[in-house]
């Protein structure tokens, strides 16, 4: 169980508007902040690790960070039009639940 921003939440998809983000090894997937919101809660909800960073994030040779299933990326302050990209490594496929606040 997850605490932010007021909500509990446990390996929810979507919040609201925020649709869940299905993330493969084909090419890299985005979110972007929101106008009007300045958290947002991303959490490997799906069975691979998946990679995030700029948009050249790059399993195969190490670019980027990355999230193992579970584990959850926060955005705090951040400002609108700030983008985050994931992809995930050969072969795996993950889904990225969004919560903003």
């Amino acid at each position: 169980m997850s605490y932010f921003g007021g909500f509990i939440f446990k390996n929810i998809t979507s919040f609201g508007d925020s649709p869940a983000i299905s993330i493969t090894d084909s090419s890299a997937s985005s979110y972007t902040m929101s106008s009007g919101n300045s958290y947002a809660l991303l959490q490997n909800v799906g069975d691979s690790i998946a990679w995030f960073g700029s948009s050249d994030v790059n399993p195969a040779t190490g670019v980027g960070n990355y999230l193992v299933p579970g584990e959850r990326l926060i955005l705090e302050h951040a400002q609108a039009g700030v983008e985050v990209y994931f992809k995930c490594a050969s072969g795996d496929t993950t889904t990225i639940g969004v919560v903003e606040a």
